[in-house]
């Protein structure tokens, strides 16, 4: 008698907890297609900087897998995020419990043509569209990406169609809707994105169910906090709001005070034009407004900034970083005066006359303070700059700055 043959036991492979974004091929049923990547990029010459653009990805009679997208950046680089959703973003920009981040650089990345951003580790979390069905997309960036303005009748609808002829497929990347200055905020603009996707059709299904998505990666992922590694926060930006029907001058003189220790990075300004300026920035570590001091008799004032920019009328034109960024300790001013040498281009509003007035571009971190016009400008210093009145006027743009983690702070002056 042959004794029967022992199997060995043979125990279960454990998934691996290193979170992956890469398609796991036995997740796939054993009749997959196999994928070959295809390009659906939109390009032109020119950039329209946005923080963000939400847009929709449709596919027609067969299912799409996106498996990474391309951008161009503005000016310089940031930190760039991709977010997506089931169903169109149309709607649903504003509420953050709907996406899902499918990938993020973590660090600053630049690019003068639309490429593959430098994703982390975990690189771009495949997004699949099943057959005749929509999923959102939104991206966002901490500094600004590169758009074209478009109308708003085209939102949400097609900017580009791909039809393969050796199979009949065809899919859509749509017209979307621009991001404000903070994420899950929006204007009322609406751009082509300066990039597109990068996709593989699947085939005639409508069973999302069949291919590998990012539920499988994510429900083995560990969920880890990190503390802040840095001495610095990310950029926050503190925003005064455009306007449409401006007053217009030669620029603005303003001042901050910080609540906590924190570096200005830059400005974004409000420009009445889309033609190249001569820009300056000044600076003093006092109260500009008392005392005469808005003129430049005594050396108070220091040029930091000289830059030719071209004007992103009607959005906010934005300026380089400061050479060197400003250092301000808690419950320290500081005062701005910005100004374009030529012409009377620069948009701000009407205050309520009170100097000592926050503006709505403060914030927990720093007040922002109803200012001055500047009149006229010839170059040099800042003698030309506006005498005080009982006019006030408000810097209508954006203070682009970081905080010092585990700093100083002092409580807000207009609270309580």
């Amino acid at each position: 008698t042959v004794p029967p043959t022992v199997l060995p036991t043979v125990s279960p492979t454990v998934p691996s907890l290193q979170p992956t974004y890469t398609p796991l091929i036995s997740l796939a049923p054993t009749t997959s297609p196999t994928f070959t990547n295809h390009e659906l990029i939109h390009s032109y010459i020119g950039c329209t900087a946005t923080k963000g653009i939400f847009f929709d990805v449709i596919a027609g009679d067969t299912a799409v897998l996106v498996t990474n997208l391309k951008l161009k950046t503005y000016w310089r680089g940031g930190t760039i995020k991709v977010r997506s959703k089931v169903g169109s973003a149309q709607g649903s920009e504003t509420d953050s419990t709907q996406w899902e981040v499918v990938a993020d650089t973590e660090t600053s990345w630049q690019s003068t043509a639309p490429e593959i951003p430098s994703w982390n580790a975990n690189g771009f979390l495949p997004q699949i569209v099943p057959a005749n069905s929509v999923r959102g997309f939104y991206v966002s960036t901490s500094y600004f990406m590169c758009a074209e303005s478009t109308s708003s009748d085209n939102a949400y609808k097609a900017i580009a169609q791909n039809v393969r002829p050796d199979y009949p497929f065809d899919m859509t990347m749509t017209v979307g809707r621009c991001q404000g200055l903070s994420e899950f905020s929006v204007y009322n603009y609406y751009h082509n994105i300066h990039g597109g996707i990068i996709y593989s059709d699947l085939g005639p299904t409508s069973s999302p169910s069949a291919y590998p998505t990012a539920s499988p990666s994510l429900s083995i992922a560990p969920s880890i906090s990190h503390a802040p590694t840095t001495e610095w926060s990310e950029i926050t930006i503190a925003h005064a709001g455009m306007c449409i029907s401006c007053y217009a001058g030669f620029g603005n003189q303003f001042e901050i005070l910080a609540l906590h220790d924190m570096k200005i990075e830059g400005l974004d300004i409000q420009m009445r034009t889309i033609s190249s300026q001569n820009i300056l920035v000044y600076t003093r570590s006092d109260t500009y407004s008392e005392n005469g001091r808005h003129n430049n008799f005594d050396d108070g004032w220091t040029m930091i900034q000289n830059v030719n920019v071209a004007g992103n009328h009607p959005s906010l034109t934005s300026l380089p970083n400061f050479e060197a960024p400003i250092t301000l300790g808690a419950g320290e001013k500081l005062s701005f005066t910005v100004a374009l040498k030529h012409r009377p281009l620069v948009g701000f509003l009407k205050g309520t006359n009170n100097y000592n007035a926050p503006t709505d571009a403060s914030t927990d971190d720093l007040i922002v303070y109803e200012g001055s016009s500047v009149t006229n400008y010839y170059g040099g210093n800042v003698q030309s700059a506006y005498t005080r009145s009982s006019y006030t006027y408000i810097f209508t743009g954006a203070i682009r700055y970081q905080i010092r983690n585990a700093g100083n702070s002092i409580d807000n002056p207009h609270v309580g």
